[in-house]
């Protein structure tokens, strides 16, 4: 399974903006998965497969059934990151115009569409836009040796 601020957890009320089931992936890191339940112990919920985010690709979940989507994921180059949906220039601000949308068009950096601002994929780090040098909220995520993401503790 793959720790740290990239990886994947899906806890029972993250709902996937869709269903998962694309194509296969490879050369992802595997860790393992610790579960170790409540009263502020690491819990980790299943979010969706590694071949539901495809590399070049991003995807979000939402923690309801209706509105925003609250986290995203992203694949660059077989290795994912999450992030919180919500742009530090304006917290609360979500970053995508179109649901799904966290990426420019090369998908080289994350983008929110409402203020212009770029992210590196691999730090958060806000490298142009009105918060320059700021970071978006990483998640904490890992992979198990099937390819399932997991955040931990979101």
């Amino acid at each position: 399974m793959t720790t740290g601020s990239h990886a994947s957890l899906r806890a029972s009320w993250i709902t996937p903006r869709s269903s998962c089931s694309i194509g296969a992936s490879s050369g992802h890191r595997v860790v393992s998965v610790p579960n170790r339940g409540k009263l502020g112990r690491t819990v980790m919920e299943r979010i969706c497969h590694i071949d539901d985010v495809l590399p070049g690709t991003s995807k979000g979940f939402r923690y309801s059934q209706f509105g925003k989507d609250d986290i995203f994921l992203v694949n660059k180059s077989g290795e994912i990151f999450g992030y919180r949906n919500s742009c530090p220039h304006w917290p609360g601000s979500t970053l995508p115009v179109k649901k799904g949308q966290y990426l420019d068009g090369e998908s080289r950096y994350i983008v929110c569409h409402g203020h212009g601002a770029l992210f590196k994929i691999e730090t958060g780090v806000c490298i142009r836009g009105p918060c320059l040098g700021g970071k978006l909220i990483a998640l904490p995520i890992e992979i198990d040796k099937e390819g399932n993401i997991f955040v931990v503790n979101a």
